[in-house]
């Protein structure tokens, strides 16, 4: 069996209604909406753990992580040789802070 697209996966997620005019919609419509579902799924992938080796090493602060009897530790750093070194496994990107908020409310 044929592994499904991301196109397809949100189109079987859809209400019935909008079903009925997906097949009807021009093949440019079902390119735009598997491209607009990649673009969803790879932003989410992008913050999920990934292993070390993968790591920048560019001195931009990360979240690190390992599990070390049997508890999961992590914490942000920017030095990801030493973290490496110190035997942490996973990292991810820290996410933008929230746009700062209007104090007049």
């Amino acid at each position: 069996m044929a592994e499904k697209t991301l196109g397809q996966v949100a189109y079987e997620g859809m209400p019935s209604a909008m079903r009925i005019e997906w097949q009807y919609s021009p093949e440019s419509v079902k390119a735009a909406w598997e491209s607009v579902a990649a673009a969803v799924v790879a932003a989410h992938e992008a913050q999920r753990w990934q292993p070390i080796a993968t790591a920048p090493k560019d001195g931009r602060a990360v979240h690190v992580g390992k599990w070390h009897r049997r508890k999961w530790q992590r914490k942000v750093t920017e030095f990801v040789a030493v973290a490496i070194e110190d035997g942490y496994t996973q990292w991810c990107p820290i996410p933008e802070p929230p746009k700062e908020a209007d104090d007049a409310a």
